[in-house]
């Protein structure tokens, strides 16, 4: 397994080149192109038990989806600003992605999604 400076050195490459490329694109938001870097790498890093390619996989698919995801938030007028909002999606969009995962392996749901419906699916039930 890769030690956890080999991994943040890769994903910091990948992230500055990422945002150097985003750089050249005028239409781009770099506020929500850095800020979903950061949900992803941040949650990425403090990940255990998974390998370097999975990380750097997780990465990229955090990194899209918090992106297009805060611009799904601020169309829908409930953030004015992108940088914290694509932080928290790209850190939200990992944390799905891996917990889907390992629902699929393991063939049980997840923990939030058990919360989720035993919070408010039980609740309209009359015992």
């Amino acid at each position: 397994m890769a030690d956890a400076l080999t991994t943040a050195g890769a994903s910091t490459v990948i992230g500055a080149t990422g945002v150097t490329i985003a750089s050249f694109f005028p239409g781009l938001d770099l506020s929500s192109v850095v800020g979903a870097f950061g949900g992803s790498f941040f949650f990425i890093l403090f990940a255990k038990d998974i390998s370097a390619w999975q990380r750097m996989g997780y990465l990229i698919v955090g990194w899209i989806g918090g992106y297009f995801a805060a611009a799904e938030l601020m169309s829908l007028a409930w953030t004015k600003t992108s940088g914290f909002s694509s932080f928290a999606a790209g850190l939200f969009c990992v944390a799905i992605c891996i917990s889907l995962v390992e629902a699929i392996q393991t063939g049980r749901a997840p923990k939030w999604l058990q919360f989720l419906l035993n919070r408010f699916i039980s609740k309209g039930k009359v015992e």
